[in-house]
């Protein structure tokens, strides 16, 4: 599942990435901060509409790690 694809959904798309980082050693280690922030980030998803507010929602999420080898990276359409 991308962000790229024809029909966007924020909310699967958080869903994803939230059982990847899970799986990841920054997770262990900043797992209170990031949860909070996932709990925050899972409110705001249902509401996002576009691809560009989806792709900044998921890299706050990845920002809240404080690892510099987490990213979300996107194709200009």
């Amino acid at each position: 599942m991308n962000g790229q694809s024809a029909e966007c959904s924020c909310e699967k798309d958080l869903e994803f990435l939230h059982k990847k980082i899970k799986k990841t050693p920054s997770y262990k280690q900043n797992k209170s901060t990031y949860n909070a922030t996932y709990n925050q980030v899972l409110k705001q998803a249902a509401s996002f509409g576009s691809d560009y507010d989806c792709f900044v929602l998921l890299n706050s999420l990845l920002i809240s790690l404080n690892d510099n080898h987490a990213r979300v990276y996107g194709i200009d359409k």
